[in-house]
Order: C-alpha cells, then sequence, then structure tokens
C-alpha cells in the first residue's frame, strides 16, 4: 500500500466518522435529510458527466466495436471475483466465495483472461459481494442518503465499502506491486468508461424520462442496494417504489378531478321517482307538437278519456334537483 493510498484512507475515514456522527439512526420519512447539498453536489456530477465522461464514453463506443467492449467488460468484471471471495467468507457464504473462485479459475483460463465469461455458460453465475453489503450483514446501518462528488449516489456504510475495495482490492495490489501505480490508475480509469458507456443503453433512457432525474437515481440506488444486500429476497417494498405514493393522486385523476364535473340534467325517462311516489303513466307529446317523432304518436288515447297525469307532479319527479343542477354549470 502507497503512502498516497494512506493519505486517502485517512481522509475518507474522517470523513465517514463525520457523516455518521450527524446521521444517527434513520428512519424511512428522513432517509435523505441533507437533500438540499445532495441536490447540489448531483448537479455538480451532472454537469462533470455531461462535459468529461458521457462525451469520452460515447467517443469509446464509436471506437471499439460492441464485441470488443463486451471482451474489456468480461475483463474487469473478472477481475471483481477475487473480491466478492474475500467479501463471502466475511459474510459466512462458502457458497459464494466458491461460486466466485470457480468462476474466477474458468474465465482466467478458459475465458483467455477472463475476455470470455465462460463461466456462466457452464452455469456458473455471478454473484457479486462488495464490503458495504459485508458491514450490512454484520449489522452496520446505512446511515442517510450521500451523493458523493465523483463518485454519486452512497451512504456511509457504501462510501466506507468503496474505500476498502480501493485500498484492499487484491488485484489491484498485486498490478501494482508487479506492474506501477499507473496501471493501477489505468484500470481504474477502464473501469469508470466502461461502466459509463454500458449506462448509455440502460440508465440514460430511464433518466431523460423521468420526472426527477434525482429522485429517480436515489430511488434506483435504494432498491438496487437492498436487492443486494438481501441476495434478491426483498420481503418489504421502498416507499420510494412509486414516487406518488400510495395515497397521492395519479396525474390523470389531477387532469380530471371527479369532484368538480357538473352532472348531466337528467331527463323524465331518465330520472327515477321519488321514494314513496307512485310512478305516473308517460306523457304523450301533443299531436300539434312540431318536435314530436312520427312513431312516438302511436298509438293515442282516446279524446274523451283526459290525461290523469299532474304535470308539475310529472316535473318534480323527473328532476328533483333541477335547479341544484342548472346552477352548477354557472357557478364552474
Amino acid at each position: 500500500m502507497t503512502h498516497h493510498r494512506h493519505k486517502l484512507l485517512i481522509g475518507a475515514a474522517a470523513m465517514l466518522a463525520m457523516t455518521v456522527s450527524l446521521a444517527g439512526p434513520v428512519h424511512a420519512a428522513d432517509e435523505d435529510p441533507f437533500e438540499k447539498t445532495n441536490r447540489s453536489i448531483y448537479k455538480f456530477n451532472d454537469t462533470v458527466d455531461r462535459a468529461v465522461l458521457k462525451p469520452v464514453a460515447k467517443g469509446y463506443r464509436a471506437i471499439a466495436p460492441k464485441p470488443i467492449r463486451k471482451g474489456v467488460s468480461n475483463f474487469l468484471s473478472n477481475l471483481r471475483e477475487p473480491f466478492t471471495f474475500v467479501n463471502a467468507l466475511l459474510q459466512f457464504k462458502p457458497d459464494v466465495a466458491a461460486n466466485a473462485l470457480g468462476r474466477f479459475l474458468i474465465n482466467t483460463t478458459i475465458g483467455v483472461g477472463g475476455l470470455w465469461d465462460q463461466a456462466t455458460k457452464l452455469e456458473v453465475y455471478e454473484q457479486r459481494e462488495d464490503f458495504g453489503q459485508t458491514l450490512a450483514t454484520w449489522g452496520v446501518p446505512s446511515g442517510p442518503y450521500l451523493v458523493i462528488p465523483f463518485l454519486g449516489p452512497s451512504n456511509p456504510r457504501d462510501f466506507l465499502g468503496d474505500v476498502v475495495l480501493f485500498v484492499t482490492d487484491p488485484v489491484d495490489i498485486v498490478v501494482t506491486k508487479e506492474v506501477g501505480n499507473e496501471a493501477s490508475y489505468g484500470l481504474l480509469g477502464a473501469r469508470v468508461i466502461d461502466l459509463r458507456a454500458n449506462a448509455i443503453d440502460t440508465i440514460d433512457p430511464l433518466l431523460n424520462t423521468a420526472d426527477d432525474p434525482y429522485v429517480f437515481m436515489r430511488s434506483a440506488y435504494q432498491q438496487n442496494r437492498a436487492f443486494a444486500i438481501s441476495d434478491g429476497k426483498i420481503s418489504t417494498p421502498s416507499e420510494e417504489d412509486d414516487i406518488f405514493g400510495d395515497e397521492q393522486p395519479m396525474p390523470s385523476d389531477v387532469l380530471t378531478p371527479q369532484s368538480t364535473v357538473p352532472a348531466a340534467p337528467a331527463t323524465p325517462e331518465q330520472a327515477p321517482a321519488p321514494e314513496g311516489a307512485e310512478t305516473p303513466p308517460a306523457v304523450q307529446a301533443p299531436a300539434n307538437d312540431p318536435a314530436a317523432a312520427p312513431e312516438a304518436a302511436a298509438p293515442q288515447a282516446p279524446a274523451s278519456e283526459p290525461s290523469t297525469a299532474d304535470p308539475a307532479m310529472v316535473s318534480e319527479a323527473a328532476d328533483p334537483d333541477t335547479d341544484t343542477a342548472q346552477e352548477l354549470p354557472a357557478a364552474a
């Protein structure tokens, strides 16, 4: 471990101690107590990404064909297997440790240094573990949500895990010792470019359509970490699964609130009679009414037998709320 890395570890540990001491226990309601600061850092990271990382990633995708990019991703992923092996042992998961060791041996040999993922073809699937997951297994709380400059979404526990990865990665230690710091930093740069290039097809389309990219990224990060820590066994859904909340109206409800839509005035044929009142007989249209349809005029009642229906009662029974119904459009 170089002197530079000692300084980095001390600085990171000091920052972590400060954030944990300020945080205390975190509940669902205040999981983002530093949202204002986090949003400012998120905006800064987004500016750096648009100015530097994304253009570099696009250039890499334009130069390197997809099979080459896939080989680079496989190679870098294979270098993470020893770190997964160590963390699986620390989490008392011997099966996951054996799986990581098997994948590393298969891909390093048959897969030509990890350029081809032969282990997956043999149904030895990747199960990644990191030190943040190890701390969670040991019962260390996550602390509040944080956005780290240049690194992105995190929390005190995962930030410490990232520092431990950077300092104690077995592969990185060997590369630094045998080749030098330049090769170590080259691997780090390759990982960053590879991650950003892959995100163009996966994360960017979702961020571009999100109403609030900050909330989307926070929710995606927290759900992803919960899934990884629980090995895919999520029992309680996150409160951010729906950013509108269970009791919040959906956009369609907001646009057309049902309580403000006036009801159409009832017609004599549609309105029910008041409770307890006898249903009046149908009112025949006068013979001299030009609006009446010809077929509605037959059959006609005998002229000598007048109708027994009271016109006032028919109007009352047909539309008891006529005045209210007529006032609603004017009030609207």
